[in-house]
């Protein structure tokens, strides 16, 4: 196994380590984990398909499309026609929506901080870079390239 591919397979494992500590027994006001990952996605991509959400989630559209069903209800999500194509819809989070995923990403944020603000401020400049680099290096070529 080639060393790179090692480290990064290394780091992808922690990396959804990482995000379980952070999201584990989180407040999701009735939110299933599932339904929260669409709802972290749609707050992170606005405005956002039906087939993005698919594609990223690993859900066929009928079951994507009954969990916005469900958001939509719930006050969480709005859908909207692109001007130029009516064919293709657009989500994007409505007020209730807004006001849950703050609540939720601001408990995320805390656990992240607290741990965070035990490194010096060198490092955590140290990490933001590295967090960018392997955004721009790493994570943006390997996601354009499946297009």
């Amino acid at each position: 196994m080639h060393h790179l591919y090692k480290q990064f397979m290394l780091f992808t494992t922690s990396f959804y380590e990482v995000i379980d500590v952070l999201t584990r027994d989180l407040e999701l006001d009735g939110m299933t984990r599932v339904q929260f990952n669409i709802l972290q996605q749609i707050a992170l991509e606005q405005p956002i398909t039906l087939s993005q959400i698919s594609y990223c989630q690993n859900m066929s559209l009928p079951n994507v499309s009954r969990e916005i069903r469900k958001f939509i209800k719930n006050g969480w999500v709005y859908k909207f026609k692109d001007n130029q194509d009516k064919r293709k819809t657009f989500l994007m989070l409505d007020q209730a929506g807004i006001k849950i995923t703050k609540i939720i990403f601001s408990q995320m944020e805390k656990r992240f901080l607290t741990t965070i603000d035990k490194r010096c401020d060198t490092n955590q400049i140290n990490i933001s870079n590295s967090i960018d680099n392997i955004s721009e290096l790493l994570f943006k070529p390997i996601i354009s390239s499946k297009k």
